[in-house]
């Protein structure tokens, strides 16, 4: 059982700011907040401590207080629930530039759920084509896996690997757990060059019934091409995210 730290009327810890720091207070009490939630302090679906209580630990006013709350909603990184308080949002997720889509979704941790939807050998669609450099009848193997945080579908996974990684990794007859870990570990590419693009799309039907959200919703959509040292392709993965739980941070 993970215990939490417990805030109350006779356990107040306290965190306070420079008032001499030509910083805004509310901003201070930001900043500290993040550093708190990053550190795992608060976690995420965990209530932060009221209003009242902030007020105390940093030794400022409830319009500070407030003002700073604010300014974390409108970063996406705590929300509101009526008559329960402020919470740390479970759909938070910030995936920085340094980041590949593979490593953003393959590195996640337990609290995430990976899940195989389908895997087939298919006729290549033209942006394989274009990528794999193959004629248009030739198939290649796709696997395509959902990311749910927190019991709630947030991204699909497409990974289109060559017939010829395909047929020396045995893939279709791995188990979708010996597939799942094959791409969680990279092992179908070698370390060499990434080249990704970002774009807004809106969901198709397949991706709004995997995601469980209308069709037209926007989204965010990310294409990787992982090329060896010849520069011939050895993967291409298309992963869209649900526009309302996902932020690309640079």
């Amino acid at each position: 059982m993970v215990a939490f730290p417990i805030l109350n009327a006779i356990t107040v810890m306290n965190h306070p700011i420079n008032k001499k720091s030509p910083i805004p207070r509310y901003f201070q009490v930001v900043k500290s907040l993040k550093k708190r939630i990053k550190k795992g302090e608060f976690r995420e679906g965990q209530a932060l401590p009221s209003e009242r209580l902030l007020t105390s630990e940093y030794d400022v006013s409830r319009i500070t207080v407030v003002k700073a709350m604010d300014e974390l909603k409108n970063a996406g990184i705590v929300e509101s629930q009526q008559g329960r308080g402020t919470f740390v949002k479970s759909q938070s997720v910030i995936n920085r530039s340094t980041f590949t889509a593979h490593q953003y979704f393959f590195q996640q941790g337990d609290k995430h759920r990976w899940e195989v939807k389908e895997r087939s050998w298919l006729t290549s669609p033209q942006a394989v084509i274009n990528a794999f450099d193959l004629s248009s009848n030739e198939l290649h193997f796709r696997a395509t896996v959902l990311l749910s945080i927190a019991h709630e579908p947030t991204a699909i996974y497409m990974a289109h690997i060559p017939r010829r990684i395909a047929m020396t990794n045995q893939l279709e007859s791995q188990s979708n757990t010996g597939l799942l870990t094959l791409l969680r570990d990279n092992k179908l590419v070698t370390d060499n060059t990434v080249q990704q693009s970002i774009e807004a799309v809106a969901a198709n039907k397949i991706s709004a019934n995997l995601l469980n959200i209308r069709t037209g919703k926007p989204m965010l959509a990310m294409d990787s091409l992982y090329l060896d040292a010849t520069k011939r392709v050895e993967q291409y993965t298309h992963t869209v995210f649900r526009g309302d739980r996902f932020r690309y941070q640079c």
